[in-house]
């Protein structure tokens, strides 16, 4: 499990790509099936010759059993008994200990003996393919590992070029025998399949800066951010976060949550089985439960969080779905390409004048308002105060910590999003410090541009200066600034 966090202050790099394929190795990865033919005729010979002779008895009597012509049978009884004579040549070899210990070694011998050309050159093939789903079987054996890149090759595509009665019959009879031992994708009845465990994320980059205070002192950095990969030990599983503090003591509660809602989730996504049919639903509980367990171990850390809290958001991703968890308004979205780019949100931010944020905090005694002016014109975004006095003033409606505004209907509990990834090329997820004076759109149009160069880190550089640019000419204070860009396969 991978973790990054934002006082490192490092740029994560990207994933290793796979070695490139050595010139002359063969394209074919190794398997962990073997396709046996289960036809024995000889008693005691070497296994290198039994399979090559059992395969011609086989298909000698495959033929026989498909002839009609009393020339067709006569024709192949004389192939039959030079095939045998050969099969009793090596056979004597093996008597007198001058068995042959290697390949070439056979094949000079059956190179030697005049039999059907056409015949031994199919059965050379058969014996080549045979000897690769061996190769393919001990691979697998020696690593058990999730599901390599493989590319099975059928005779049908490129192995075998039928030109005869005789190929075309040898191509159904490993087909029959091959179904026998292959399963799922593995088939070799679908030989243009390639199995991969193809991961979702092709590469990422995150850069966090710390603010600026109107003296242009730079301040504490408040924002923090964890990825980490193989989450609750599941294939292909992501969780990427960014959590960003305010108050006095919001760099505290920000890295307090770093640390523990991705290791709560850890845990019990490891104690619930999911099938297909309830995976949605029980993700959905865990990530509400891994929100309530982070709540109550900060009541209980002893950080002061009577004014200061975290916003939090986290994308969970297993194969091809993700489930985004959102409180307070850092913010996920994504960069779509189908018939144009497009945005689509992964979060809403949580304002306190939302009609639903709205309605809780007044009938848990709060107010809703921003600050105003000495003429009572508002100033700034809508903020949550006591009913009868000026505090706390915060800006968002959920929040880890923030203990007063906690009274009066402020809450940890996420809003969860789920999202089926398709035609998505990349992922953006950051604190407000990116979105405050940022559109969406052209988020994801500057993004896109890095994506066409596979050049994450540049992304995430020309967000974050960008997005101080704009808190330069918009305010006299400049936020923190944590940004994570993930390129999608």
């Amino acid at each position: 499990m991978k973790i990054n966090s934002a006082s490192q202050q490092k740029l994560a790099h990207a994933r290793p790509q796979s070695s490139p394929q050595k010139q002359g190795q063969s394209p074919i990865k190794k398997n962990k099936y073997l396709v046996s033919s289960g036809i024995s005729t000889i008693t005691k010979t070497d296994n290198k010759v039994s399979k090559s002779t059992a395969l011609s008895h086989d298909l000698i009597s495959l033929i026989k059993n498909g002839a009609n012509s009393q020339n067709t049978n006569q024709l192949l009884d004389k192939k039959q008994s030079s095939r045998s004579k050969l099969i009793l040549d090596i056979n004597d070899a093996n008597l007198k200990k001058n068995r042959p210990n290697s390949r070439l070694l056979i094949q000079n011998i059956v190179k030697n003996k005049k039999t059907d050309c056409n015949l031994k050159y199919h059965e050379s093939l058969i014996q080549k393919q045979f000897q690769k789903l061996l190769g393919l079987q001990k691979q697998h054996n020696q690593t058990h590992i999730s599901p390599p890149q493989i590319h099975n090759r059928a005779m049908s595509n490129g192995d075998l070029k039928p030109t005869s009665d005789i190929a075309n019959k040898l191509i159904e009879y490993i087909k029959k025998q091959s179904a026998k031992q292959l399963k799922g994708y593995r088939s070799i009845s679908n030989p243009d399949i390639i199995l991969t465990d193809r991961r979702l994320i092709q590469k990422y980059a995150v850069k966090t800066q710390a603010g600026l205070l109107h003296t242009k002192k730079e301040k504490v950095n408040q924002d923090s951010y964890a990825i980490h990969e193989r989450i609750g030990d599941i294939d292909n599983s992501y969780l990427l976060q960014v959590s960003d503090g305010h108050g006095i003591k919001g760099h505290e509660v920000a890295q307090f949550v770093q640390e523990r809602l991705p290791t709560i989730l850890d845990q019990l996504l490891k104690l619930h089985k999911m099938g297909k049919k309830d995976q949605d639903m029980i993700i959905q509980m865990i990530l509400k439960q891994a929100f309530e367990r982070t709540t109550k171990e900060l009541y209980q850390s002893g950080i002061d969080i009577t004014y200061s809290g975290a916003t939090t958001v986290c994308l969970l991703i297993i194969e091809h779905t993700g489930w985004c968890a959102n409180i307070g308004d850092s913010r996920a979205i994504i960069g779509r390409q189908k018939e144009g780019l497009h945005v689509v949100e992964l979060s809403h931010d949580q304002k306190p004048d939302l009609p639903k944020e709205e309605k809780r905090i007044i009938s848990n005694g709060g107010r809703v308002q921003a600050y105003s002016d000495e003429e009572g014109n508002p100033i700034g975004p809508a903020r949550v105060w006591l009913k009868d006095e000026n505090v706390p003033g915060l800006a968002m409606s959920r929040s880890f910590g923030d203990y007063v505004a906690a009274q009066v209907g402020v809450i940890s509990i996420p809003e969860i999003i789920k999202h089926t990834f398709q035609n998505d090329k990349f992922l953006i997820i950051a604190s407000d410090g990116i979105w405050e004076f940022l559109d969406n759109q052209w988020v994801i149009d500057i993004v896109y541009s890095y994506y066409l160069k596979n050049d994450a880190e540049g992304a995430v550089e020309r967000l974050v200066i960008e997005a101080t640019e704009a808190w330069k000419k918009e305010d006299e204070v400049i936020d923190d600034i944590t940004c994570i860009v993930a390129f999608l396969n």
